[in-house]
């Protein structure tokens, strides 16, 4: 298996997620990131379902990859019988919402689950970046954290319109970022990184929390993005506006 895996020469993060599901047997789950052009689609799943046959695994999950790569590798998996892709992580919030162009209408369309990194976008929506939380430094005030920044404009924007419904809810601003995941037209399950008991329970505590229609709304046209082509033809009527609408894209 570390042959054929050096073979195909994966990208080094794809070989490292086989290797530790190998190290475990028992674990259930495997997940693959970032595969790259030389990772082709029909090789890498050949070699997931050799993979797959010789371990414990029973589903698959994939990281950072684009919509193709996907969509390909789960046609290829239907139409030979073997295992799909069932998980797809990526990075989703507030601020991030770029994948909503491509990779949530895909993830709807062939049914696989969103689990979402940095659903806080690094701490950014709890609003300590903008005056609105504790006296802590975060991480994001450190040099090797300067290229994760947000675009600071759109970004006050959208800590502005998260504060208000802090305060109209009566709820933390992380709690109102995490409960608007929950409204999305895919489930999406957040990857929390808290790093303190409390951040821990504050985080938790959004799942109590229901965001009206005003909320969603304001939240919406704080934070929307373009969708570019060829979203905006989709979205002009007709019944490719309905097809769009079904595969799950609310952007514009």
């Amino acid at each position: 298996m570390e042959a054929r895996i050096a073979n195909l020469r994966l990208d080094g993060r794809i070989a490292a997620g086989f290797y530790t599901s190998r190290e475990n047997n028992r674990n259930p789950n495997v997940g693959i990131r970032r595969p790259t052009q030389r990772s082709p689609v029909p090789a890498s799943c050949k070699l997931l379902v050799e993979f797959l046959r010789t371990t414990k695994v029973l589903y698959v999950g994939i990281s950072d990859v684009p919509g193709w790569w996907i969509a390909q590798a789960n046609t290829l998996a239907d139409l030979r019988g073997w295992s799909r892709f069932i998980g797809l992580q990526i990075p989703y919030n507030l601020i991030e919402r770029t994948v909503e162009r491509e990779l949530i209408p895909m993830a709807k369309a062939l049914d696989i689950g969103v689990t979402a990194w940095s659903p806080l976008s690094n701490g950014v929506l709890t609003g300590k970046y903008h005056g609105h939380g504790g006296s802590e430094l975060g991480r994001m005030n450190s040099e090797t954290m300067k290229t994760f920044v947000p675009e600071q404009q759109r970004a006050a924007r959208i800590v502005a319109a998260v504060k208000i419904v802090s305060e109209q809810t009566g709820c933390s601003m992380a709690q109102v970022a995490l409960a608007w995941l929950r409204y999305r037209p895919v489930p999406v399950i957040p990857i929390i990184g808290a790093r303190k008991l409390t951040q821990l329970q504050d985080n938790l505590a959004s799942f109590d929390l229901e965001l009206s229609a005003e909320h969603l709304k304001s939240l919406e046209e704080a934070s929307r993005v373009e969708l570019g082509f060829s979203g905006p033809l989709c979205h002009k009527g007709g019944r490719c506006n309905q097809v769009w609408r079904d595969a799950g894209s609310h952007s514009c």
